[in-house]
């Protein structure tokens, strides 16, 4: 019985196969319902021309939205990162800024005692050196 219906089926199929003019042979045209399971990326474009072409079409479309979809997130994704980078940046800078500060008023108390110490000594030299 299961046969029978199988080789019905195949008739059916080679009879549509000869009204339609000889053209390029699809994956679709050849399967002949397989059992066999294919992978997630796989897509099953119709057999008709047109309507395949459409799929086809649809398919592009999709794809086309979905690499700018990923580039719009990619280029955010990087604004912040910029914007993430300049703001540490900032505050190294003022960081560094508070730790020169600190530094200059110690060579100065620095620079006053060494001044004191060399009495009699030029004290512009000594307060230069000193400083640089």
């Amino acid at each position: 019985m299961r046969k029978e219906l199988q080789r019905q089926q195949w008739e059916e199929e080679e009879r549509e196969a000869l009204k339609r003019p000889m053209g390029p042979i699809h994956y679709e045209d050849i399967r002949e319902n397989e059992a066999r399971q294919l992978g997630v990326g796989y897509f099953a474009f119709a057999r008709d021309k047109e309507l395949r072409n459409k799929q086809m079409k649809t398919l592009e479309m999709l794809r086309e939205q979905t690499t700018d979809q990923r580039t719009k997130r990619e280029n955010v994704k990087e604004k912040r990162k910029a914007m993430l980078e300049a703001r540490l940046a900032k505050l190294r800078q003022k960081k560094m800024k508070t730790k020169d500060d600190g530094a200059e008023e110690e060579n100065r108390g620095m620079s006053w005692l060494m001044i004191l110490n060399f009495k009699g000594k030029n004290f512009n030299s000594i307060h230069v050196s000193v400083m640089s």
